[in-house]
């Protein structure tokens, strides 16, 4: 019975993976069409990523160092410590040229990126929730989540299905203990600080909030053993970066250039409190809008998302709280050191995020709107909460009803 399990479950995530693939394709058209002669993204960033990808390849067949490069500032060169290297995507890119294309290898990257995060919170959830019904629909919220699909302009930082597999095997090994997990823990922990520095930070908020609520909500799961297995994770994340982020330290330490790592960009890219329930792009139905009074990020939640995240904490309220917790900690550190509303910033209600600004990690994500990258992860659970309450009442229709308007609300 155990094994019939194991393959029941192989195939059910099988045919999610093929899922969410399917919706990637649909939901980031016209990409596909144009999957060989147009980059995805607009504005300079494509380039540069695309460029990083060209350069990296080339300094691996001239045998240099890929930190320095002399095709730029010439004759000079220039010192690419600081520059913004997604260590996992040109991987990637570099495997697929020879079979897409540069400009189809870029894109099937980032296409990749947008199915895995559906996938790995489709894992999560359905840990979790214990329904893979809504462990599919959370894992659509999150993959289309309106702020990863405008931020197509930074690929690496919309890659967070390795931050959601590492809070996911941090979870069972608190929960189950299994070396197994320890070190899954560990390397997706390592692969989330190889997609982006910035990524890695973020992924210590959920992972300590998660260890914090364990130990006084899970006091029974505590023993020396899993202090032992956390400080494996921590000793074995350390010694994997040593090498990749040795440059970064060392010009750190030698004091060369140390405020290329903390652009401050605090007082001017936190997230507008009524850009989260009012569409601050076209909606499908504009007409329907009034047209967008402020110049904001794109943070919009989807009324369809949190009617289904509200009635996922209505209902299951005791299983939701950590969830919460990440939910409100990332929603107020993303509207930065102070109120900002329709376009106005309201400097004298400070917010809680000036008490965290100043440290050495909160200072490295440089803009407070980047912890909705956070916000997405509690959200889509809760809303996997949500639609299995609903299966429950045996209301599958209302269910596919809301998933559907999500997604459309998402176009």
């Amino acid at each position: 019975m155990k094994r019939l399990a194991e393959i029941c479950d192989r195939r059910a995530g099988l045919l999610a993976l093929i899922g969410y693939a399917l919706f990637t394709v649909l939901m980031t058209l016209p990409v596909t069409t144009r999957l060989t002669t147009h980059l995805v993204g607009c504005g300079n960033d494509p380039y540069v990523h695309y460029w990083n990808t060209w350069w990296v390849g080339e300094a691996l067949r001239r045998g240099t160092n890929p930190y320095f490069t002399d095709m730029l500032f010439h004759p000079n060169g220039a010192s690419l410590v600081y520059h913004n290297f997604a260590w996992l995507n040109i991987a990637g890119s570099l495997v697929l040229r020879p079979f897409a294309g540069p400009v189809g290898a870029y894109n099937l990257v980032y296409l990749a990126n947008m199915a895995l995060c559906g996938f790995a919170m489709y894992q999560l959830t359905n840990y979790v929730v214990g329904s893979r019904g809504a462990a599919f629909i959370a894992g659509l919220v999150h993959a289309f989540w309106p702020y990863r699909m405008q931020r197509a302009v930074h690929p690496n930082l919309i890659s967070t299905q390795w931050m959601v597999w590492f809070l996911l095997f941090l979870m069972k090994t608190v929960r189950e203990g299994r070396r197994r997990h320890t070190l899954l823990t560990a390397l997706f922990l390592t692969l989330t600080a190889l997609a982006r520095l910035q990524l890695f930070v973020l992924a210590l908020f959920p992972a300590a909030l998660y260890l914090a609520h364990s130990f006084f909500t899970e006091r029974e799961r505590w023993k020396w053993g899993t202090v032992g297995r956390l400080t494996t994770i921590a000793a074995i994340t350390t010694m994997a970066l040593a090498y990749p982020l040795f440059p970064l330290v060392q010009q750190q330490i030698a004091g060369e250039h140390p405020g290329d790592l903390f652009l401050d960009e605090q007082t001017t890219d936190q997230s507008d409190l009524l850009a989260y329930v009012w569409p601050n792009t076209d909606p499908p139905l504009r007409e329907a809008f009034l047209r967008n009074p402020f110049d904001a990020t794109v943070v919009f939640i989807g009324y369809s998302t949190l009617a289904l995240a509200i009635y996922g904490v209505v209902r299951e309220r005791s299983q939701t709280r950590m969830w919460i917790l990440m939910a409100v900690m990332s929603f107020v550190l993303a509207l930065g050191p102070s109120l900002r509303f329709a376009g106005q910033v309201y400097d004298h209600i400070p917010l809680p995020y000036r008490l965290v600004g100043w440290t050495f990690p909160v200072r490295i994500m440089r803009n407070p709107h980047r912890f909705n990258i956070l916000l997405a992860i509690p959200v889509a659970v809760l809303v996997g909460f949500g639609v299995s309450a609903i299966l429950k009442s045996r209301r599958q229709v209302v269910a596919y009803v809301l998933t559907g308007l999500a997604l459309f609300e998402y176009l």
